[in-house]
C-alpha cells in the first residue's frame, strides 16, 4: 500500500488545462502578508499602494489578507486572458482545485468550475491502489 496521502496524489496528477475557468469565475483567495508581498514585488508596486487592490483583513483570521470575491478574479487579463500574478500566485491558487482542510479531510473544489478536473479525477479513481 502506498504511504502517500490521496492529496498528494491529487496534486500530482492532475494536468492544468490552462483554460483560465478558475480565474474567470473568480472567489475570496486567502493570502499571506509575505505573499501580498511578494505580489507587489513582482508588479513593481510599493506596498502602500496595495490598498488599491480588493485585500481586506477579517478579524477572526488576522494572519492573513483575502482578496475579495470578483467575477473575474481581480488579477485575471481580460485582454491577454491569463493571469497577472501567474509567477507568484498565491498559495490557495497554486494548491486549486484540491484543498486540504485540517478537520474535514480533502476536498475538491469546483468541479463543475473546471474542466481539467473531471478528467484527471476519474484517471485517478480508476488506477488501482498500490501495494
Amino acid at each position: 500500500m502506498s504511504d502517500k496521502m490521496l492529496i498528494d496524489v491529487l496534486h500530482e496528477n492532475f494536468v492544468c488545462g490552462k483554460c483560465g475557468a478558475c480565474c474567470r469565475h473568480g472567489g475570496q483567495i486567502r493570502i499571506t502578508p509575505s505573499e501580498a508581498q511578494e505580489i507587489a514585488d513582482y508588479l513593481d508596486i510599493d506596498m502602500s499602494s496595495m490598498e488599491l487592490f480588493p485585500f481586506t483583513a477579517h478579524i477572526d483570521d488576522p494572519d492573513y489578507l483575502y482578496l475579495e470575491v470578483c467575477d473575474p478574479c481581480f488579477f485575471w487579463d481580460k485582454v491577454e486572458r491569463t493571469c497577472m500574478i501567474h509567477e507568484v500566485k498565491p498559495a490557495a491558487c497554486r494548491g486549486y482545485p484540491w484543498m486540504l482542510f485540517k478537520d474535514n479531510g480533502c476536498l475538491l473544489s469546483d468541479i463543475i468550475i473546471c474542466p481539467s478536473v473531471r478528467v484527471d479525477l476519474a484517471v485517478v479513481l480508476a488506477r488501482p491502489v498500490e501495494d
